[in-house]
């Protein structure tokens, strides 16, 4: 399972195109927050933050590349 998937199965959405219009909770974020370090890499995050916004983020770790997705979520669930 690729990372996309992944995250579209654990925020509950039924298709990845979910993705672009969820408004994630405060669990939700709980949970990107808590996702487990392995199998997914730094580029993994790098593809699904892309996905969702458009952009290529600059991070270096796990934990600031799980903030930076819940940034993303954030930003588009007020648009």
């Amino acid at each position: 399972m690729d990372f996309l998937d992944y995250l579209t199965e654990q925020l509950g959405c039924a298709y990845l195109s979910d993705l672009h219009y969820i408004s994630i909770t405060p669990e939700q974020v709980e949970t990107i927050l808590a996702l487990p370090n392995e199998p997914f890499g730094l580029e993994d995050y790098r593809m699904a933050i892309d996905y969702l916004t458009g952009r290529c983020p600059v991070f270096s770790t796990k934990d600031e590349a799980r903030r930076v997705l819940v940034q993303a979520f954030l930003r588009h669930g007020h648009r």
